[in-house]
């Protein structure tokens, strides 16, 4: 039986949550069948933007799946991944379970699930706030791409995006980060004054007194 599509998710969550209880039971707490799992991730699809979607995913699980395992959670994130085309919504859902590996899941995650790969189709402030978010579970060859990319994106953009991954790359990079930020800044940039003053514990005596020097 196919999800009941309708444009509220609260309402779409609803029909969802009785489809598994007709098929599951009102006290199911074991293994969720594969379709099942490829009807929520119609469900996130349908309501990718919707703010509230990955709460209501939440609630659904927690209702029919409580005998989780590592190899259980494995597989569900196999499922999903194979079937959810908003990939950053998924990761949006799995950093918010409160599992104590839900960020180990993530970088377990297949390649066409990785964190990159869900923030890279994104564009402007919403790929850069992902950026910010998840740049701590990059995988090392991911944080060389996001870079790359952060410094292809249009102001101010790449000044939020550079200042998330500046904790994660070498040396030579940080130096050229903070040259962006200080070019930016010179340039009356807002989005590079307020990364340099949320970065600023994070810089060596050298840097601060040129982050000082310039402002």
């Amino acid at each position: 039986m196919e999800t009941t599509i309708v444009p509220d998710a609260h309402l779409a969550h609803r029909h969802l949550d009785e489809q598994f209880e007709r098929e599951l039971g009102r006290n199911h707490r074991g293994e969720i069948p594969a379709h099942l799992l490829e009807q929520l991730a119609r469900y996130f699809d349908a309501h990718a933007n919707d703010m509230m979607v990955t709460y209501y995913a939440r609630k659904l699980l927690d209702k029919f799946w409580r005998r989780r395992s590592p190899q259980r959670r494995e597989r569900m994130l196999r499922v999903l991944c194979a079937s959810i085309t908003h990939k950053v919504v998924l990761l949006d859902f799995l950093s918010r379970m409160r599992w104590r590996d839900a960020e180990w899941m993530i970088v377990r995650a297949p390649g066409d699930c990785s964190v990159w790969e869900a923030i890279a189709r994104q564009e402007g402030y919403t790929r850069a706030n992902s950026i910010h978010r998840y740049a701590h579970l990059f995988s090392e060859a991911e944080i060389v791409r996001a870079y790359d990319a952060a410094q292809a994106m249009a102001s101010p953009f790449r000044e939020r995006s550079l200042a998330a991954i500046y904790p994660r790359v070498d040396e030579a990079a940080k130096d050229r980060i903070l040259a962006v930020l200080l070019q930016e800044l010179a340039g009356t940039s807002w989005e590079a004054a307020a990364q340099l003053k949320c970065m600023f514990h994070m810089l060596d005596p050298e840097r601060r007194t040129r982050v000082v020097q310039a402002s």
